[in-house]
């Protein structure tokens, strides 16, 4: 009777640790598809028209992403004309676009967007400034500060 009593326990034990080992693999399968899924579900709350817009203004901005080591080599080289052509020229529609993309937007995603958008355009603001002043140590600061920011925003758009 003994030996049945110790027989039972054992296997209770193990039972509760079999049990305790499934309760955990359900957890992290489960965060684990709640932390891959998110985006795709997140993506899916846009409308076809939502998803449009976003798309469309999208590609002028992953353009000018491209473009930025252009404007880096102005200001590097202290061509103040050609980075003030460049930034009213290639990034003139910048502002935009930013606009464009974050209208369309989640509410939560809106208010970020702009937020780095509008830290966006006072980099460049910023770094025309710098460029009509022939100051390169604030043109340069003022150019790393655009390229984080667009990327940045970039990192904001869902992917469909």
């Amino acid at each position: 009777m003994k030996q049945l009593n110790t027989g039972l326990r054992a296997i209770a034990k193990m039972t509760a640790k079999m049990a305790l080992l499934g309760a955990l693999c359900l957890f992290l399968t489960s965060n684990l598809l709640l932390m891959t899924g998110a985006p795709a579900m997140a993506a899916n709350s846009y409308s076809d028209l939502q998803q449009s817009q976003i798309e469309k203004f999208e590609a002028p901005l992953l353009t000018a992403q491209e473009r930025m080591s252009e404007l880096g080599d102005y200001v590097v080289s202290e061509d103040w004309t050609n980075t003030r052509n460049f930034i009213h020229g290639p990034l003139g529609e910048l502002r935009r676009y930013m606009a464009n993309i974050s209208r369309n937007l989640s509410p939560k995603e809106q208010r970020q967007a702009r937020k780095q958008a509008k830290s966006l355009m006072f980099h460049i603001e910023q770094l025309d400034g710098a460029a009509l002043d022939g100051n390169a140590r604030v043109a340069f600061k003022e150019y790393q500060g655009t390229v984080s920011d667009l990327d940045g925003f970039l990192q904001l758009i869902p992917q469909f």
